[in-house]
């Protein structure tokens, strides 16, 4: 199986609906087969960070993404 990292910028892509490059990760990961997503704590944190004052569906986004990496 390939492994690729992936940082802020995926996340925050892929969790907000107006970020201009949500729809070309969005369908990035939609063709992931076979390859596991690496990240850090640290990305993770940068990523809650950038949405803490967001509305509560991006604070949504940010904890299920945590938490399906432990």
């Amino acid at each position: 199986m390939k492994t690729i990292f992936v940082d802020t910028f995926y996340w925050i892509a892929l969790i907000n609906k107006t970020d201009s490059w949500h729809l070309p990760v969005k369908n990035y990961s939609y063709n992931l087969k076979n390859i596991q997503l690496v990240t850090t704590e640290e990305v993770l944190t940068e990523t809650i960070n950038f949405f803490c004052f967001f509305s509560s569906s991006h604070e949504k986004g940010c904890f299920s993404i945590s938490k399906s990496n432990y």
